[in-house]
């Protein structure tokens, strides 16, 4: 059983020790998530303005260290990611543009504010994604659908292949 006098111990200590983001992860959430839902729900109730992740809400699979490092990723590039996309909204009003905002995701889909804002670490590697869907449009506009691109920014440099027009 969940010892909910020890998790409310810990989030008043991480409270105190000015941790502004946690990571829940029990060994075996991935086949019943309860108790890490309810930790979770704890935590808030002693730390409501912490940034709170579990791991069976990113990664609910068998094996422990996928579902430790993806929620710890989170964990840690929430509170900035949260922060920034807040700011990036209220500018996008402030600049009174009416088209509602959606942000890359890793596997090329997008997502909206509020999912990004809660799982941040969907959008890593979002920038290699983006440039082969932008190669593959460009083909595409050309007629081309059989493409090698070649995406370089500041820090990488990334090749994707379409093969009648299939991202692989």
């Amino acid at each position: 059983p969940l010892n909910e006098a020890e998790v409310r111990q810990a989030a008043r200590e991480l409270r105190e020790a000015g941790v502004r983001s946690i990571a829940i992860c029990f060994l075996f959430s991935y086949l019943n998530s309860a108790h890490e839902d309810e930790a979770r729900r704890i935590a808030l109730e002693e730390y409501p303005e912490a940034f709170i992740t579990t791991s069976s809400s990113i990664v609910s699979q068998f094996r422990e260290f996928e579902r430790f490092t993806t929620a710890a990723m989170n964990a840690y590039i929430g509170p900035p990611v949260r922060d920034y996309i807040q700011r990036l909204e209220e500018a996008i009003k402030g600049a009174g543009m009416k088209a509602e905002l959606r942000i890359m995701r890793s596997n090329g889909g997008v997502a909206t504010p509020s999912t990004i804002s809660e799982f941040p670490v969907l959008t890593l590697l979002s920038g290699p994604a983006a440039g082969v869907l932008g190669g593959a449009l460009a083909g595409s506009l050309s007629g081309r659908s059989n493409l090698i691109t070649f995406d370089v920014g500041g820090t990488s440099a990334d090749i994707g292949v379409t093969n009648e027009g299939v991202f692989s």
